[in-house]
Order: C-alpha cells, then sequence, then structure tokens
C-alpha cells in the first residue's frame, strides 16, 4: 500500500529568504544630511532648495529607516529654534515703532514662519508621519508653534508692546476710527494658534474694556440726552458682543465682554439713569424710548427697581391730577386720558410685564383711595352730572367706572349715589336711559345685592308716576262731569304736599 502523498511523512526544511538590509554608506548619509540641512537654510532665506524635493524627501525617507529619526528631529528643533531667536531679535530692534508698524512687522513675521515651517514639514513628511506624533516635542507643526509661543513668553518686552499695540487698535476702533481690521483679524488668530489668547491677551483685553467703558459712562450720562444715552448704550453692547466677536474676537469672550459693558454703562448707574428720565419718558409719552429702557433693563435683571419707579410716577402724577383745582368734568378727562397712556405703556413698552401690570393697579389704587384727595365725593359729583346731563355720554360713565372700580369706599359712595338719585328721580331731572347703564355697570363690578336698593328707587318712581297719572286722570273724568263747561288744568309747580312723621324716642 502507498503513503497518501498528503499524508506523507518526508521531513521538509523551511529556508530564511529575507534579505539584509544593506549598510548605509557613510558619503551617502553625509551627502543626505548636508542635503537637508542646505535645504532648511534656503528656506530660512525664504529660498528654494537647490536639490528636487523628491530627493531631499527620499533622503529623510531613508536616514528615518536607518534609525537617523531622532537626530532629524533634533536637528529640526535646532534649526526652528534658531530661526524664532533671529525673529525675536528683530522685533526687539523695533520696540520703538508705533502700533500699526510693530504689528505689522509681527504679521510680516509671522505669516513668513507659518510658510517656512510648512515648507519645512513638506520636506520631513516621512519624518513627521512615522516619528514626530510620537516624539516628545510632537508634530513638526506643533514643535514650532511651542517654539514660537516659549519665545513671546521669554521675551517680556515683545509681549507687552504686541500687547499694547493691540488694545491700542481696538480703543481706536471703538473711538470710530480708521484702523487695519486684517491686520488685526490676523494678530489675535495668532496669538489664538499660539495658545496666548486666553492667558496673555483677554484678561489684559477685559481690564482694558472696563477702563474704556467706565471713563465713556462718565462723560456720557451727564452730557447726553438719556434717550440718545440709551441708544448710545444698545449700540455698544451690539458692537461689542456682536461685531468685534464675528470680526476677531475669540467667541468666548463675547460673554464677559457683554457683561462689562452693560455693568459700566448701565447695572452702575441705573438708579441715575432712571431719576434722569423715567419721569420725563412718561410725561412726554416717549413710548419707545421707554420701550428700550425697558429692554435694556431686562438684559440685566433691573427690572424691579423700574418697577418701583414706575409705581411711584403713577402715584404722584394721580394724586396730582385730583388735587388740581379743575372743574370736575376736566379733571376726570385727564384722568382718563392718564389711565389710557399708562395702560398702553405698559402693553407696548414693557410688553405686558406682570410687574407693571400690577404695578398699574397698585398705583392707581392707591392715589384714588388716598384721603386728601377726596376721590368718593368727586366721583359721585361727576356721576350726577353726567346723568342730569340731556346728551348721555356712555364713555363719560367709563370713566367713572374706572375710578369706581379702585374705589375702596364704595358704601360711602353707594349712600352718596343714592341721595342723588333720590333729587334726580323727585325733581324729575335724571336721564333714565343713562341711570339703567350706570345701574348696570355698578352691578356688574360689585354685584345685584349693591344695586338691588338703588333699582327698587327707580321702580318706585315708576310707580308713583303710572299712580298720579291714573289718579289725574279718574279726578280729571269726576271733575268734567259735575261741571262740563269748566276746563281743568294741572298746575304741578303749585301743589302742596303734607308729610307726617313719627319719631319713636330712643
Amino acid at each position: 500500500m502507498k503513503n497518501h502523498p498528503t499524508l506523507s511523512d518526508r521531513t521538509i526544511t523551511v529556508h530564511n529568504l529575507r534579505l539584509h538590509k544593506p549598510q548605509l554608506s557613510t558619503e551617502y548619509e553625509h551627502n543626505a544630511w548636508n542635503s537637508l540641512k542646505q535645504a532648511i537654510k534656503a528656506i530660512k532665506r525664504q529660498e528654494c532648495p537647490q536639490e528636487s524635493l523628491e530627493i531631499l524627501y527620499q533622503s529623510c525617507e531613508c536616514l528615518c529607516q536607518y534609525d537617523k529619526a531622532q537626530e532629524l528631529y533634533d536637528l529640526l528643533h535646532m534649526e526652528c529654534l534658531e530661526l524664532v531667536q533671529n525673529q525675536c531679535h528683530e522685533l526687539s530692534r523695533n520696540l520703538d515703532s508705533d502700533e500699526h508698524d510693530y504689528l505689522n512687522k509681527i504679521n510680516t513675521i509671522w505669516r513668513n514662519y507659518c510658510d517656512q515651517v510648512s515648507q519645512i514639514k513638506s520636506l520631513f513628511l516621512y519624518l513627521d508621519r512615522t516619528f514626530s506624533l510620537n516624539a516628545k516635542g510632537g508634530s513638526i507643526w506643533a514643535m514650532s508653534m511651542d517654539l514660537l509661543r516659549s519665545s513671546f513668553l521669554e521675551h517680556e518686552q515683545i509681549r507687552q508692546k504686541m500687547l499694547s499695540s493691540i488694545l491700542e487698535l481696538i480703543r481706536m476702533e471703538r473711538m470710530s476710527e480708521e484702523i487695519d481690521v486684517p491686520l488685526l483679524q490676523s494678530i489675535i488668530r495668532m496669538l489664538l494658534d499660539l495658545n496666548l489668547y486666553h492667558t496673555e491677551f483677554e484678561p489684559g483685553l477685559l481690564v482694558a474694556t472696563r477702563e474704556f467703558y467706565k471713563a465713556e459712562g462718565d462723560s456720557l450720562i451727564s452730557s447726553q440726552p438719556m434717550g440718545d444715552y440709551l441708544n448710545h448704550v444698545s449700540t455698544r453692547v451690539h458692537q461689542e458682543s456682536i461685531l468685534r466677536v464675528k470680526r476677531y474676537f475669540d467667541k468666548s469672550t463675547k460673554a464677559p465682554l457683554q457683561a462689562i459693558v452693560e455693568e459700566e454703562l448701565l447695572t452702575k448707574r441705573v438708579t441715575d439713569i432712571l431719576n434722569r428720565c423715567f419721569s420725563y419718558f412718561h410725561e412726554n409719552y416717549l413710548v419707545d424710548e421707554l420701550s428700550l429702557l425697558y429692554r435694556l433693563l431686562k438684559k440685566v435683571g433691573q427690572l424691579d427697581i423700574c418697577a418701583k419707579y414706575f409705581i411711584n410716577y403713577v402715584k404722584t402724577k394721580g394724586s396730582s391730577i385730583l388735587c388740581d383745582r379743575l372743574p370736575v368734568q376736566e379733571k376726570m378727562n385727564i384722568l382718563s386720558t392718564f389711565k389710557k397712556k399708562n395702560e398702553y405703556i405698559v402693553d407696548h413698552s414693557f410688553e405686558g410685564d406682570k410687574r407693571f401690570v400690577d404695578g398699574l393697579k397698585d398705583g392707581t389704587g392707591y392715589f384714588i383711595n388716598l384721603k386728601e384727595n377726596n376721590v368718593v365725593r368727586l366721583l359721585a359729583k361727576h356721576v350726577d352730572n353726567v346723568l342730569k346731563s340731556e346728551k348721555f355720554d356712555e364713555k363719560q360713565l367709563d370713566q367713572c367706572i374706572f375710578v369706581f372700580h379702585h374705589l375702596q369706599s364704595k358704601d360711602v359712595f353707594e349712600a352718596l349715589y343714592k341721595k342723588d338719585l333720590a333729587k334726580r328721580l323727585l325733581l324729575d331731572t335724571t336721564n333714565k336711559s343713562g341711570e339703567k347703564v350706570m345701574l348696570a355697570k355698578m352691578k356688574k363690578e360689585c354685584g345685584a345685592a349693591y344695586t338691588s336698593k338703588l333699582e327698587g328707587m327707580i321702580r318706585d318712581i315708576k310707580q308713583s308716576n303710572e299712580m298720579m297719572q291714573e289718579f289725574n286722570d279718574i279726578y280729571t273724568e269726576f271733575y268734567m262731569q259735575k261741571y262740563p263747561r269748566r276746563r281743568l288744568t294741572w298746575q304741578n309747580p303749585l301743589g302742596v304736599c303734607e308729610v307726617h312723621a313719627n319719631y319713636p324716642k330712643v
């Protein structure tokens, strides 16, 4: 029986076929190092390397494959450090330049440096991919940025000159002076790339911003009309939190920047602003200015103090109207206009805010029920005049109901109304439809129990008139039967009424 070919017990010998890597010649290594060094120096001089980029790339790859990556990385570190030191030396010689020229010099160095590092990185791309990412200094780009960042931190004069120049350009723009915005954008972008923005630039920016707006607020609040000042505040908040953040600031700066502007121009000056403008805006019915004031104070959480000013204004102005020595009708018309204006301001300017809705109610109730204003008698007199008028105007009754709604002494008003109603009914000087409308409005406010006696008085006089008419008819018929040739005429004004009263002893 033959052995199965697959299951044969024959021994097979496997030889190592891997080829040994040839040793790197000293001459090639020397030429490769020299070519790469010359290429770096040419890039630093902003010239093109003499060797082709392909040969330089292959040289870097070859040295890395022969375990020369660390030496290459150290070479790059040394060359980039030398480049940064030369740039800082150049900046140190220009410290006396003005702000724009100095920033322009920094920007030129920054752009050239980025271009040079990009070219070097392209030559050492193999090193960057295979070694640099795990190296202590990081990638070639990260290593070069760290060197520049460290250099700025080490050179205090350069750093302070750069930061003060940036802040001066920002100050000039805030003063509406023309500046080189692209230059400012580039420099701030550099600070972000070097991780210097939040640690070195932003703290100084916030301090300078606070000083600027404190001085501006001190100057403008005493020299500008309040309407113009509030518009200015609104513009400044928009400029700092929207426009400048979009142009060059990092978005993380928006919140602290806006808070500083609002605090220096608004929050710290709320009492002064309200003292100067609140009553003036109301007296002149400046609803748009009041609306702007409301929106600004809402942003900084100061609406409670604004609501207090509103309540005090309603109390003071309402009492002033009632204390004026004016005819009752004119006084009620002014009060009605005051009410309508306040309601529109609350709805439009204060956006129906509950604090101001309740404030209007409280303030109105205060001046209507203030004892010194004697509103109960004023209202009773006005109602009496309206209901005795030949031309009935329901709008005037609405004015009365507005006051009646807030009146606390409704029982006193009822007594006065009852007394006046009796006179109107007995003397027949009342407008019957007006009486019905007024009673209906009071019933809606206070319920049927409040008006039941008053409605009874109207019914009584109606029944009395009907009885008198019936008596007149009967007596006329009797008289004409007895004296058919006479003519009977009733002279009501000459009538005499005899009233007998019995007052029990108490």
